[in-house]
């Protein structure tokens, strides 16, 4: 018989809150009415290599790697206390109906999905022409706030590029923005002539877009935009051509806080948070002074930017994030509510409400949910298990440590039309280059 296992379960959040009615009287200045306390001991076998990192250090010359020493206590091994805590204070969550939204990271992850027409192509394209415009994307020298400057853009194609600089090869293989750029050894202002909006010409097979003529001869002046490279040109499916951004095409635009966040969070990875490969490029010059970064923008029904990316069809942030959703299977998964059983046993810290800090624990009172500074100290303490008898001995070993993807919606978002359907819901998607070009594929719930 195997055995199986899995790096982390699901549980479905809950539709009902449980918030106890005495929560708003509980203090650590009064304690309770006949309250007892007390301790017991609890033994924990490891069916398996235990591994909780304690210290941990990078080897030399790998700087993917991390190696991570176990945690010990008396240079033995041990479990810290307050992994046992998390452990259980993440079961009882569950089990006594607590809220979720403090407890999930308020992300708004993105989707760049070339075969969901309902979620991605039917917002990024409108027909045949691209919905996303270009522009110059930089930051205020006084207020900090981040402001875009719209152009035009034509299509250049690679071939062409290519033969201003014989040796260069542009579309081969999986290759990144930065290489793009690393391997281009003119200047990046390039003379062109830009066509009109048109879907002639099989270089550009479906868009209506301008595309460049006489490369490195004609009257126009513009800036050469190079991205990234999903796979060989030679893919009938793959893209051919780069892109030159040139004059003005408007009055400067403020960029909203929420569409640097959302833009900031798709291009960082979601568990490090460090930036992606082509922010990391990019970033460091929009934080130079003067210094401005080439984007693709989608406008809202006002002219404003609502989204925008680093490629034309760029990864496209959720409409919802992570805790709206949570919120949408009840209101008392927000951060707001009053303390349910699991932050009322194990303590609590959250973040006031603009306004209303340093209120003190009079905060936690009354029914509108907490106020002011929003703590509470923990009734339940758990110790350092230590180990007791010595099992099979555990020496070095390599692994690859995967992150749960929140991102991954089939998984992350309950799908409640599809589970036990003999016969599941069919939505169905246009892709030019689709044998037929229509496919049905199943209906999924996404964060939108």
């Amino acid at each position: 018989m195997t055995r199986l296992s899995a790096p982390y379960n699901f549980v479905p959040i809950n539709r009902a809150v449980f918030l106890p009615d005495w929560a708003d009287k509980v203090s650590m200045d009064v304690p309770f009415t006949g309250a007892i306390c007390g301790s017991f001991d609890i033994v924990v076998t490891a069916v398996s290599p235990l591994m909780i990192g304690g210290a941990q250090s990078k080897p030399d010359g790998d700087d993917k790697a991390t190696l991570k020493v176990p945690f010990q206590l008396d240079k033995r091994p041990a479990i810290p206390g307050t992994s046992l805590k998390g452990m259980v204070r993440g079961v009882l969550e569950i089990a006594s109906f607590g809220k979720m939204g403090p407890r999930i990271d308020d992300t708004r992850y993105g989707l760049r999905d070339m075969d969901n027409h309902r979620d991605y192509l039917s917002r990024m394209t409108e027909m045949f022409r691209p919905l996303s415009r270009a522009g110059w994307l930089s930051v205020d020298p006084v207020s900090g706030e981040w402001r875009l400057q719209p152009c035009r853009f034509s299509l250049v194609l690679q071939t062409d590029l290519e033969r201003l600089q014989p040796g260069l090869r542009l579309g081969v293989g999986k290759t990144r923005a930065a290489q793009k750029y690393k391997s281009w050894k003119a200047a990046r202002e390039i003379a062109f002539d830009p066509g009109p909006l048109t879907t002639d010409g099989d270089w550009a097979r479906g868009r209506e877009v301008s595309r460049a003529a006489n490369v490195g001869r004609g009257r126009t002046r513009g800036e050469l935009v190079f991205t990234g490279q999903p796979q060989d040109r030679e893919n009938r499916a793959s893209k051919r051509t780069e892109f030159i951004f040139h004059g003005v095409d408007g009055a400067r635009l403020d960029v909203p806080p929420e569409v640097r966040e959302a833009f900031e969070f798709v291009h960082r990875d979601p568990n490090t948070r460090a930036p992606n490969d082509e922010w990391s490029f990019w970033r460091p010059k929009l934080f130079n002074k003067g210094g401005s970064v080439p984007v693709f923008w989608l406008a809202d029904a006002t002219g404003g930017v609502k989204a925008m990316g680093l490629a034309m069809m760029f990864r496209l942030a959720y409409d919802r994030s992570t805790r709206d959703l949570a919120k949408a299977a009840h209101p008392h998964h927000g951060a707001e509510a009053k303390p349910d059983l699991a932050e009322t046993m194990f303590g609590m810290v959250r973040q006031a409400p603009p306004g209303e800090e340093h209120q003190g624990e009079q905060g936690l009172k009354g029914e509108q949910g907490l106020k002011g500074d929003q703590g509470l100290k923990g009734r339940v303490w758990f110790s350092p298990a230590r180990l007791e008898a010595e099992g099979a001995a555990m020496g070095e070993a390599s692994a690859v440590l995967l992150a749960p993807k929140g991102n991954f919606y089939p998984a992350y978002v309950g799908q409640r039309h599809l589970d036990g359907n003999s016969n599941p819901p069919k939505v169905k998607q246009t892709s030019y280059f689709a044998d037929g070009k229509h496919r049905d594929t199943r209906a999924y719930t996404t964060f939108q």
